[in-house]
């Protein structure tokens, strides 16, 4: 879910739904015109797949999502105006992209690959368009090693740094911040799963993951001399939000119902005292999280995913996680995106609903 750069329009990929104009069922990209705090479907686009994660890719005329088995990119000026044919970009059975970036310079593409192998990033090349209606043309350029469910990831404003969460470490990672209760854990817990370790936080040096991708020969493992660091970061990291000087990086850790914030510049410097704050979401099993309000609030889709009945959006403040505001939501509230005004909304993945809200500004 993105909303486009105007705020004039919301984007939602759907893996099954449809009322009205859409087949039940189908799964494909919706649009809808912002209106206030109103939302107009305009168009629904039939996809193949499951779609999933949804990235603008900068200068390139290109939309790039996840499909669970590939990916697929679209021209954004088609959509926008009713219909267009995704290319697609296949990938191994069932290791397709979850979740996007793009960088700065809009040639290449950054995905969490949630199922692939045992956790796993993958660096994806574009290639301009071969005309001026169409979107760029893509190649898995390099798959990188994150044990295990790389479920999120966020690039640094300046482009420099790729932040990756995975939602159990590896037994023997050694990690930052282990030593703090509320960071190294052994007591986590997926639904009614055992207990598991916590979950992982990794930096990497964007320039050396694009140098070491460029060799046809590298493996995933080889990636680790790119990474400039990986903390422990409590009970199921999933969703990330950075600041936007860079310097402040919030992870919602679903499995302890909190928001945990580092210091970007000690992840790498001091990493064994990056933690600068952890507080409650406001809500049970928290994912989405976005930044409004000129990083004064933050906004927390509170899944409520391993209970009965439906979430809860939280808005807090960014400072000191005091709760400012707090709305029911429908079942799992999953992904938050916000507006250029302050504007934010969350998609209901268990009950196929999006929700608009304006945050509070005090």
């Amino acid at each position: 879910m993105l909303v486009t750069p105007d705020g004039r329009r919301l984007l939602v990929t759907e893996d099954a739904a449809g009322e009205d104009a859409h087949s039940p069922g189908a799964a494909g990209l919706e649009v809808f015109r912002i209106d206030g705090a109103h939302l107009t479907s305009e168009h629904f686009l039939p996809l193949p797949g499951a779609p999933e994660g949804i990235a603008l890719v900068p200068g390139a005329n290109t939309l790039a999502f996840g499909l669970g088995d590939s990916m697929g990119l679209l021209d954004p000026k088609a959509v926008l105006n009713g219909g267009s044919k995704p290319a697609i970009i296949p990938f191994a059975a069932g290791a397709g992209p979850n979740y996007l970036t793009a960088s700065k310079d809009g040639r290449f593409l950054f995905a969490t690959i949630e199922y692939g192998g045992d956790g796993q990033a993958a660096i994806i090349s574009l290639a301009p368009a071969a005309s001026r209606s169409g979107p760029a043309s893509a190649a898995i350029r390099a798959v990188i090693s994150v044990p295990q469910a790389a479920t999120g990831l966020t690039l640094s404003p300046d482009g420099s740094r790729l932040y990756v969460v995975s939602e159990v470490a590896a037994d023997k990672a050694q990690l930052s911040g282990s030593g703090l209760s509320v960071l190294g854990r052994s007591d986590c817990h997926q639904a009614n799963s055992g207990p598991q370790r916590n979950g992982v936080l990794f930096t990497f040096d964007v320039d050396a993951l694009l140098r070491l991708s460029a060799h046809a020969s590298t493996m995933p493992s080889d990636f680790a001399s790119a990474r400039l660091g990986q903390s422990a970061a409590g009970c199921s990291p999933v969703r990330l939000a950075i600041s936007g000087d860079g310097r402040r990086l919030y992870v919602t850790a679903r499995g302890q119902n909190q928001v945990l914030v580092f210091d970007t510049g000690k992840l790498e410097t001091d990493p064994e005292h990056a933690l600068l704050n952890a507080f409650a979401s406001g809500g049970m099993s928290p994912v989405g999280i976005q930044l409004t309000g000129h990083d004064r609030r933050l906004v927390v889709a509170n899944s409520n995913r391993f209970g009965a009945g439906p979430g809860d959006i939280a808005v807090l403040d960014a400072a000191s996680g005091k709760v400012l505001a707090r709305y029911t939501a429908g079942r799992f509230p999953r992904n938050v995106a916000t507006a250029p005004n302050g504007e934010a909304f969350v998609s209901d993945f268990g009950s196929n609903d999006v929700e608009a809200l304006v945050p509070p500004s005090d």
